[in-house]
């Protein structure tokens, strides 16, 4: 075939998938988007598999590529292939090396949108807590007297919140007096969650709306800095600042004591009174909501659009 000819072939390729190329201002690129209905899901157990993965990055990548070679969406394009050859006739085209050449010019691939999904992710808080297989809120329920740990401990995820609010000196006083009621929404609302817990291995939760981007980036550079020996993820809370960057979480969040390993947890009811300012080096694991929803069997209402900033150094 001509350069003319395949140049005309591909103005016409160009032209009747106008609608579907990802960048319209790029006269030279060739991907064709695929048409995804409003009921089509990124799978979410790929989701799990990204999360888990030791380059979440990558494995999207390598995912996403084996979906678009797997797929013969050409097949599909009956209307097409009907102009296509009315076209090549009219301009003295072999049409089947037409077909040859639009098969190894254009390629196809999904939205960005759909391969950036938001799911409902589950953030688990590691202020040091992790060191101790997340034993370090065993202070007013059943555990209490098993020896996990000497009051409100600065390595439980719980204090790093409570300092965080404000409200570390008055939770600890409460923790002493736990029967009298404090009348601070929050403070109150901490006894309640660490008297409620059934189980001794829970970890500060926070639940968030979340895109599977943010998630990766959070996780990469969490591998990253752990490399470059930024922060200890032993002793986290040693770490000062937020050299990895932080989340901003809205008051509103829901948060609480949640064993994601065996499946319990308290009452998920922590009232906020402040913004969540979240260090990144704190995130001990993002997780979809497969673990809590067994346990809990939760309304979606629990998770919100309520992270206000990503800020990632």
């Amino acid at each position: 075939m001509e350069d003319n000819q395949k140049e005309k072939i591909r103005d016409f390729t160009r032209d009747y998938f106008k609608w579907s190329l990802q960048d319209r201002e790029d006269k030279d690129n060739n991907v064709l988007e695929r048409y995804v209905d409003y009921r089509d899901e990124f799978p979410k157990d790929e989701i799990e598999k990204v999360l888990e993965a030791d380059n979440p990055r990558d494995y999207l990548t390598d995912l996403t590529f084996n979906w678009d070679i797997s797929c013969d969406d050409w097949y599909y394009e009956d209307e097409f292939w009907k102009k296509l050859e009315k076209f090549c006739e009219e301009n003295s085209i072999d049409e089947y090396e037409a077909r040859d050449y639009i098969y190894e010019t254009f390629c196809w691939t999904y939205p960005e949108s759909f391969l950036n999904p938001t799911f409902n992710a589950v953030v688990i808080i590691n202020n040091g807590d992790m060191n101790y297989d997340f034993t370090k809120h065993n202070i007013l329920n059943y555990a209490g007297d098993y020896g996990y740990c000497n009051g409100l401990e600065k390595t439980a995820g719980l204090y790093f919140l409570a300092k965080q609010q404000r409200k570390l000196t008055l939770l600890k006083k409460a923790i002493d007096n736990p029967e009298k009621e404090t009348g601070d929404k929050f403070v109150d609302s901490c006894i309640t969650e660490l008297e409620e817990a059934t189980c001794h291995m829970t970890a500060l939760t926070f639940l968030v709306e979340m895109d599977l981007n943010t998630a990766i980036d959070i996780l990469e550079k969490q591998k990253e800095a752990l490399k470059n020996k930024v922060y200890n993820e032993y002793h986290p809370n040693e770490t000062k600042g937020a050299p990895l960057g932080f989340i901003t979480l809205d008051k509103s969040t829901t948060c609480g004591l949640f064993d994601t390993w065996n499946g319990g947890g308290s009452l998920l009811e922590i009232e906020l009174e402040k913004d969540v300012k979240l260090p990144l080096h704190l995130i001990d694991r993002i997780d979809t909501d497969d673990t809590i929803q067994s346990t809990y069997g939760l309304s979606y209402e629990y998770w919100g659009d309520d992270i206000k900033e990503v800020k990632i150094a």
